[in-house]
């Protein structure tokens, strides 16, 4: 259960990360000149590899996972689940998963158990970890767009 609970709270700050609030500033509006691209905004551009992150994450999900909740805020996705895979299992299968997606692995933290691995393309997280209790792995994914 605390496992769980601090699953949650993770994506909570993953989420809170990923999905910040802009600053407020008004910028007015770039007209087309003859080397841009009609209908381009100029300084905006779409990062590669995000496109729909509810399918990326559910890419990321073992075959056996067991969805227990999803939620979508604002241009983030995380959907937390469960696995009768073991962490070390699972490790070696984002670490090659993420690399079929094309995701870049950016960081990874083992400890007691648990893991934490951070990517960018899209930016997000998995946390895993044993739940003592049910012997299963609970598992945190979420992505998102930087602003």
């Amino acid at each position: 259960m605390h496992k769980r609970i601090w699953a949650f709270a993770i994506i909570a700050v993953m989420i809170a990360a990923c999905s910040g609030s802009p600053a407020a500033t008004s910028t007015p509006a770039s007209q087309p000149t003859a080397t841009e691209e009609p209908g381009a905004t100029a300084g905006q551009t779409t990062p590669p590899n995000t496109g729909d992150l509810k399918a990326k994450a559910q890419a990321l999900l073992p075959s056996d996972a067991t969805v227990i909740s999803e939620v979508t805020v604002g241009g983030a996705y995380s959907v937390t689940a469960t696995s009768k895979k073991s962490v070390a299992e699972l490790t070696a299968f984002w670490e090659q998963k993420l690399k079929d997606l094309g995701i870049t692995q950016t960081g990874k933290t083992e400890a007691g158990g648990s893991l934490v691995l951070a990517f960018t393309n899209p930016d997000g997280g998995i946390v895993a970890g044993t739940d003592t209790s049910s012997g299963e792995t609970t598992i945190a994914i979420s992505l998102g767009t930087s602003s």
